[in-house]
């Protein structure tokens, strides 16, 4: 997952730059059969160059500038309640219904 923020845009013409912060999180497996997963966090900066062409702004270029790093064991923490939902990367996310495009829930 990535997560940004703290964008700072400057405008020139057709021509903008801009410098993104962002935390990427990452599970990583275990090193061997006898060891434990563990988390990655980076923390990085995009510093983007976009133009204005065909009526829309794009990226032109990207470079990604790796600040800091910190990797931790994974530790036994909260877990969810039955009935929560819950993400998956195997297409089986709620994300991935299509009932849910077409007729979401709605709240009171």
């Amino acid at each position: 997952m990535h997560f940004l923020g703290n964008v700072v845009i400057e405008v020139a013409g057709l021509v903008a730059r801009s410098e993104s912060y962002a935390l990427a999180y990452h599970r990583l497996p275990a090193l061997d059969a006898d060891g434990e997963p563990r988390d990655r966090v980076v923390g990085l900066r995009y510093l983007d160059v976009f133009t204005f062409r065909d009526e829309r702004w794009r990226i032109s270029s990207r470079r990604c500038v790796c600040d800091w790093t910190r990797t931790d064991p994974v530790l036994p923490g909260f877990d969810f309640p039955s009935g929560w939902l819950r993400g998956s990367a195997d297409g089986s996310d709620p994300v991935c219904d299509e009932s849910w495009r077409t007729n979401p829930p709605t709240h009171p």
